[in-house]
């Protein structure tokens, strides 16, 4: 791969402002790696109970309809490759040791799909929603010439969708908390009542509850309860490395 083209590529991709163009450069890529096909599948944690998912790709309609034509073949085609944190390359046929029980699952259902071989990169965005970058081929590559693509596909993924995140922000921005509302929110989520709030950091305890609500309105939650689940389960609540305690 030409490393200037690559970089050119990556810049572009900064810069862009719309999906359709990322999708565009997702298929400018394949055509640099010597890959065919992506599918960018998108797991966003909307709630305990239930997520959302969405995907992007370039495959025919009538074969990403083969891989995730109902609840069950999507369903597997997940869980495949969850729990999964680093970057792999597959083949249909070539043996690999480091192959995990997921991978090989994954392997399966693209296979039977005509497709033989192929890069999987699992991420996870600051907000803790999963992105799945999958690159294949109906061609059976060897892992020589897939491990070689391994980091581009990394670097590209990381980029593609810091840059998704970003056009997300910007067509449906979300109301940002303020510095007292974060302060209420971080000691909820320590499970301290309004009236304990109150005493650690100064403030009344009328005051304090004028915060949370303010803070369930802007994270669309139903309750306190339900704030706090999303703020932990989203990543909004940091933790306070200042009062770091050391075994060390």
């Amino acid at each position: 791969m030409n490393i200037k083209d690559f970089y050119q590529l990556i810049e572009r991709i900064k810069k862009s402002e719309s999906e359709h163009c990322l999708k565009g450069l997702c298929q400018e890529f394949c055509e640099m790696s010597g890959m065919e096909y992506f599918i960018l599948t998108t797991i966003e944690n909307k709630s305990l109970y239930s997520s959302t998912l969405k995907s992007e790709s370039n495959l025919e309609k009538e074969l990403i309809k083969k891989i995730l034509s109902d609840r069950e073949k999507t369903n597997n085609f997940l869980s495949s490759q969850m729990n999964r944190n680093i970057p792999q390359s597959w083949s249909k046929k070539k043996h690999k040791k480091t192959r995990t029980n997921n991978i090989m699952e994954l392997i399966e259902i693209l296979s039977k799909n005509g497709l033989n071989s192929g890069i999987n990169i699992p991420l996870k965005t600051h907000d803790s929603d999963l992105v799945y970058f999958n690159m294949i081929s109906k061609k059976e590559h060897n892992f020589d010439f897939l491990d070689s693509i391994l980091l581009y596909a990394h670097t590209f993924a990381t980029h593609l969708i810091s840059t998704l995140l970003k056009i997300k922000e910007n067509n449906h921005p979300v109301k940002q908390l303020s510095q007292r509302e974060s302060d209420c929110l971080f000691w909820a989520c320590e499970g301290k009542t309004a009236w304990e709030i109150s005493k650690i950091i100064g403030l009344s305890q009328r005051t304090v509850t004028f915060h949370l609500m303010n803070i369930i309105e802007k994270l669309r939650a139903n309750n306190r309860q339900h704030a706090v689940a999303l703020a932990i389960m989203k990543g909004i609540v940091k933790p306070n490395f200042e009062k770091i305690q050391s075994n060390i």
